[in-house]
């Protein structure tokens, strides 16, 4: 899922920002007056939402979805792993006071022992 991701932020940034921005750039350059500028400004805008999806509802419904659920996916990952983290801790943590208290349980009875024997 995050390979789909990462694909799709690679094609927006690419395919549809960078080489729509060169050509925009190329128009702008050339342009006689601002009344053509201004057309070239919407024409730029109108082919990054064609070429980003969103001016076609269905498309931009489907890809909407399909990041959403790419995102609910990272979170229920994040919590699992947060889990799993949280669990390994806590059975670190018991076997080291159980291993801490064998040697307070044998400190004490050599305590005890050694009490007995000055008495």
């Amino acid at each position: 899922m995050i390979h789909f991701i990462s694909n799709v932020h690679n094609y927006m940034m690419v395919e549809v920002l960078e080489a729509s921005w060169t050509v925009f750039m190329e128009k702008v350059r050339i342009a006689k007056d601002f009344d053509q500028l201004i057309f070239e400004q919407r024409k730029f805008c109108e082919t990054i939402m064609r070429k980003s999806l969103i001016a076609e509802k269905d498309m931009y419904d489907s890809l909407m979805r399909t990041v959403t659920h790419v995102s609910m996916f990272i979170n229920i990952k994040k919590r699992l792993f947060k889990s799993a983290a949280d669990e390994y801790q806590r059975q670190l943590t018991n076997e080291e006071s159980k291993r801490l208290g064998s040697y307070v349980d044998d400190f004490d009875d050599e305590t005890e022992i050694s009490q007995q024997s000055i008495e």
